[in-house]
């Protein structure tokens, strides 16, 4: 008889800054960010500030014990009951497999849940990413226009205000 592992079923959790200890998932999350955006990461010491942040909501995308992936969202200064996803990511080999679905889910569930009425958040034109944003969000975007952004890779990002 042939035998045979499974992976570990991907999962998404919350980082909690009361029970989770940010050293221990800083590795992790230090490669995903030097994989996906290399050299221009949000990095260690503004990532760590959202994290450790109660008003922060962090989601966590892990296979088994193993963080593969994340999304954190602060409250939005431009916007009164508006959570700002400041940033989205997976690692480049787990990526095209619906996780962000699964983040977002529990994102917007608990964001729902501490009163947030909105989603805003900006995203990469050149790459496609805006479109996906359009087409996962379409009905729910109460606004959106493009804008030039220091902090993009690609130049010119479109803004998203989205109804939880």
């Amino acid at each position: 008889m042939e035998s045979f592992e499974l992976e570990p079923k991907v999962h998404a959790e919350f980082y909690n800054p009361r029970d989770d200890v940010w050293e221990e998932i800083w590795p992790a999350v230090s490669k995903i960010e030097d994989e996906c955006f290399p050299g221009k990461g949000l990095g260690e010491a503004y990532l760590r500030e959202i994290f450790e942040n109660e008003k922060s909501v962090v989601v966590l995308l892990k296979q088994g014990k193993e963080v593969i992936g994340f999304t954190c969202g602060i409250p939005d200064e431009r916007g009164e009951g508006a959570v700002y996803i400041e940033t989205t990511e997976i690692t480049p080999v787990q990526q095209g497999r619906g996780y962000v679905t699964k983040l977002m889910n529990l994102l917007e569930q608990e964001s729902r849940r501490r009163g947030y009425k909105f989603l805003t958040r900006d995203a990469e034109i050149a790459n496609g990413y805006a479109d996906k944003i359009a087409k996962n969000y379409e009905g729910r975007i109460l606004e959106s226009h493009e804008h030039e952004s220091e902090d993009s890779m690609g130049g010119r990002q479109m803004f998203f205000k989205i109804a939880l």
